[in-house]
């Protein structure tokens, strides 16, 4: 029997409507209380389905709602596609693939719509951007081979969809194969905007990390696609989802069965049932008391009262019915029926009211939604006879099969726990006996089945030891032990390379030895040294093999290290358990695993990194890269050092894996690194200005400064917009030995920013000075228009201004005019958080020297504080060196 024909008896059992309907999602985090969404496929089924089982259970429809679903579009498709070589292997999976591009071609042909077909097997690379029709020539080129990597699918599909959020995301995951992921790693690649996530699972069960991730993302998974026609509709669905014509309808309820891990919910509707599989993430237990009370030798006619307490153990338990069978005299003093929340307790009082003097025996039967759960009891001599006698086998049942080398537990009823019986087996019919326990209690013993060659059928017979007459109980029907012979065979995984996963399909693997009996095979496991090198690769399970059927079974080998690995592989099934040993050779040497984090570093800013590694050759070696790589670089060289350097572009995070192929000393490197803004450095309020040299840079709008350049004169700003500043200042009269100054001012400046780094103004200033001695007096009037450029250059900024002075000079026996043409330069660089140093040049054709003046500035959020000096070099010969102080300060008011 194949794994396709096994896939179509789960489907049967669990999914008989899969072809009218879809459960899309369950949300099981919240257990008991479970939500279902579904797909309606006729109007009937916008209404309420007629009943919902869980675990063959009905239970009480809490909310139900449908809804349509909003258009994601214009989107952008991750197709993620499994190109592991099962999909190579299994024939059906290259048919179901064509159909679903063939869908995806004919449904969404909107303009608005873009693919991005991403293979994935060990690795995984996004290609270029497509339309759907496009799809179908794209998936029958694809090449296979490989194991499945879902964490290199997430990988390439983040690297695929960039830093863009002006569309909708939706990531659809194709694949047969079963592996886990690093949720959180997911998250950070994506970042807040999460992509809706999509699992359609060729001949499979969505496995928890994709469940988890469509829940969060608001997505969903297809389960179990096995033919043409459900791939159709389930990309059909898809297909209408971005369009935004689905409806979607949901279910929420409470289960009952609380006790159990697997459960199975059932959707029926009048023509048509919906299934789904999950596992709840907790369970209840109950508790009780006891399993045996004994009441004594009671006097005739009296009565006795004995009390059993049930306790629920994480989940609410429901106590559904109790009886008694047994001896007369026993009975429930109150009838049972109540939900029992968790960590709460329900006393039951058994009574028995001894009517003669003989022994007897009762059992008390409790059904909960945690099974039946019994509790025995006894009066009388603890050797007396029990009449009517109820001692028995309660497993095995009879007729069940076994596997030699197994263990089977026999269990018993109708003795007290601590009583012993002697167990026997019969090979031929009850003609012989063979005793394997002399004195096995407490109603239980393990039976470790002999390793025969052949099958045997064989009797099960209880003796209750020191009984004043022989009590015996016995199978109605003979079990059957079986060899494990044939039923799997040892496999051979062939070769890998060290730290690279292999699938293989092993065809037929298991197989059915009866020719009356179906097998059932609940679940695969691995032990030995090596066990964590193998796995399950695809499958269902539990999966059940027709007689005289086989299984295919697709297992995966990751070697950790060079030279043979062996396990054990264990085959689970309610007749018992088979070892088969498996192997596979990994080649290579053993690689070495790096992580290099480069923790938070500013856009633009390189970090480095290196490791020591020597590479056996250059010529063949080579770096395989998945992920996001374009902000890493490696350097690969004959050295003993490995450089790695990480230059981020953005705002995000980076992870990337690089492979170095060397054929003598692999290396995977693991690299991690965010790219932060560049640090933000207080800015000087006063940054209208180098040192005295206005700059071009715009200010916030309603800024107000006032300050002095010189410690005697004021001046005045105002910006009352961002591109607009207003300046006013003057000089108080002062008087220098015979001379008497005083001078005054305004100026306009209009600033227009071109890019983040630079910015152009132009403007004007109207200035008066006025000089009076004893002897004369002189007074300039000033009139200056000018233009600015300033360009910032991280935390450097160089400014320059070209004006034109009209001056007008007046004295007591002269006016004249002196116009002059002015070029002035200047710059500052911050060099800590509050600190600065600042130059200005100026140059004017009538005056006979070059002013630099030169200052370190400290500013806070609103003062800035200068100190420095002034240097005049002379132009004429007759003009002298000056050097002066420079001392200024400015406060911004806003």
């Amino acid at each position: 029997m194949t794994m396709r024909h096994v896939v179509t008896l789960v489907l049967a059992a669990f999914c008989p409507a899969l072809l009218l309907g879809q459960i899309y999602r369950l949300d099981e985090r919240n257990f008991p209380s479970v939500r279902v969404w579904y797909f309606p496929r006729e109007s009937a089924q916008l209404s309420p389905p007629s009943r919902v089982d869980d675990s063959s259970i009905p239970v009480q429809i809490a909310e139900h709602t449908c809804e349509r679903v909003a258009a994601a579009v214009p989107a952008d498709i991750a197709l993620c596609v499994d190109v592991s070589s099962s999909n190579s292997v299994w024939r059906e999976n290259r048919a179901l693939l064509d159909t679903i591009a063939a869908t995806f071609a004919r449904e969404l042909r909107s303009s608005d719509v873009r693919f991005f077909l991403v293979p994935f097997a060990n690795s995984a690379t996004a290609q270029p951007p497509t339309d759907a029709a496009q799809l179908p020539d794209a998936v029958r080129t694809l090449q296979f081979g490989g194991g499945t990597n879902y964490a290199a699918a997430f990988d390439a599909a983040a690297v695929a969809f960039g830093k863009s959020a002006s569309r909708q995301r939706l990531v659809i995951v194709v694949t047969d194969g079963l592996d886990t992921l690093d949720l959180a790693r997911v998250r950070l690649r994506f970042g807040s905007a999460l992509p809706h996530v999509i699992a359609v699972m060729l001949r499979n069960e969505a496995p928890p990390v994709l469940r988890s991730l469509a829940l969060e993302s608001d997505g969903g998974w297809f389960e179990l696609i096995s033919s043409p026609d459900a791939a159709a509709q389930a990309a059909e669905h898809i297909a209408r989802l971005v369009r935004g014509e689905a409806t979607l309808c949901s279910i929420r309820y409470d289960a009952l069965a609380t006790c159990t891990a697997l459960h199975e919910v059932q959707l029926h509707f009048p023509r048509s049932t919906y299934g789904i599989r999950y596992r709840a993430p907790r369970t209840a237990n109950l508790e009780i008391t006891t399993s045996h009370v004994y009441f004594g030798v009671p006097l005739l006619g009296t009565t006795r009262d004995a009390t059993v307490t049930l306790t629920a153990r994480g989940l609410p338990v429901r106590l559904d019915t109790a009886w008694i069978s047994g001896s007369p005299g026993f009975s429930l003093a109150a009838p049972v029926r109540m939900l029992l929340g968790a960590d709460n307790s329900a006393t039951l009082t058994v009574r028995y009211r001894a009517r003669d003097t003989s022994a007897a025996w009762g059992e008390l039967h409790i059904a909960t939604s945690c099974g039946e759960q019994v509790v025995t009891f006894s009066v009388g001599r603890r050797s007396a006879q029990v009449q009517p006698s109820l001692f028995r086998i309660i497993n095995p049942r009879g007729g069940e099969r076994y596997w030699s080398g197994s263990d089977v537990p026999i269990a018993w009823l109708g003795i007290p726990p601590d009583d012993s019986c002697r167990i026997a087996l019969s090979y031929d019919d009850g003609r012989s006996w063979q005793t394997i326990a002399d004195a096995a209690s407490n109603l239980r013993w393990r039976w470790k089945v002999p390793l025969i060659d052949a099958p045997r059928r064989v009797s099960i017979q209880l003796e209750r030891i020191g009984s004043s007459s022989r009590q015996t109980a016995q199978l109605d029907k003979p079990i059957t032990i079986e060899p494990t012979s044939g039923v799997i065979t040892p496999a051979d995984l062939g070769q890998a390379a060290v730290g690279i996963r292999k699938d293989t399909v092993l065809r037929s693997y298991i197989h059915n030895r009866s020719t009356s009996d179906p097998l059932t095979i609940e679940r695969i496991e691995f032990t030995g040294e090596a066990a964590s090198d193998f796995g399950i690769a695809s499958g269902v399970f539990p999966a059940k093999i027709p007689p005289g059927g086989t299984l295919d079974v697709e297992l995966f080998f990751r070697p950790s290290a060079r030279g043979r690995r062996t396990a054990e592989l264990l085959l689970v099934s309610p007749s018992g358990y088979v070892r088969q040993v498996i192997w596979g050779h990994g080649i290579g040497a053993t690689p070495l695993h790096t992580i290099v984090d480069f923790g938070s570093v500013e856009i633009g800013t390189l970090r480095q990194a290196n490791i020591p590694y020597t590479p056996s050759t250059t010529d063949r070696s080579t770096i395989e890269w998945s992920g996001d790589s374009s902000a890493f670089r490696i350097t690969l060289g004959a050295t003993s050092n490995l450089e790695i350097a990480f230059q981020p572009d953005s705002v995000r995070f980076f992870h990337a894996t690089a492979r170095i192929t060397d054929p003598m000393t692999p290396l995977t490197l693991e690299l991690n690194g965010r790219g932060i803004p560049p640090s933000q450095l207080q800015q000087d309020p006063t940054r209208f200005r180098t040192l005295a040299l206005p700059t071009a840079e715009p200010l916030n709008a309603g800024t107000v400064g006032i300050g002095s350049y010189d410690g005697i004169s004021l001046l005045g700003l105002y910006a009352p917009t961002e591109r607009v500043a207003l300046f006013a200042g003057g000089l108080l009269p002062i008087r220098f030995g015979e001379q008497r100054f005083y001078a005054y001012g305004i100026g306009a400046r209009l600033a227009h920013q071109l890019s983040e780094r630079w910015s152009i103004a132009g403007g004007g200033a109207i200035a008066f000075t006025r000089a009076e001695t004893h002897a004369d007096t002189t007074q300039i009037t000033l009139a200056a228009p000018f233009l600015l450029a300033t360009v910032q250059l991280g935390n450097v900024r160089l400014n320059g201004g070209v004006g034109y002075a009209f001056k007008e000079h007046r004295t007591s026996r002269d006016r004249y005019r002196a116009d002059v043409p002015v070029l002035a330069l200047g710059g500052d660089v911050q060099f800590a958080p509050q600190w600065k140093v600042a130059l200005d040049i100026f140059h004017a054709g009538t005056v006979s020297s070059v002013p630099i003046a030169a200052s370190v500035r400290y500013f806070g959020q609103q003062l800035a504080l200068d100190g420095g000096i002034m240097l005049a070099f002379p132009t004429q010969p007759q003009e002298r060196f000056v050097a002066l102080p420079v001392v200024s300060a400015f406060w911004i008011f806003r």
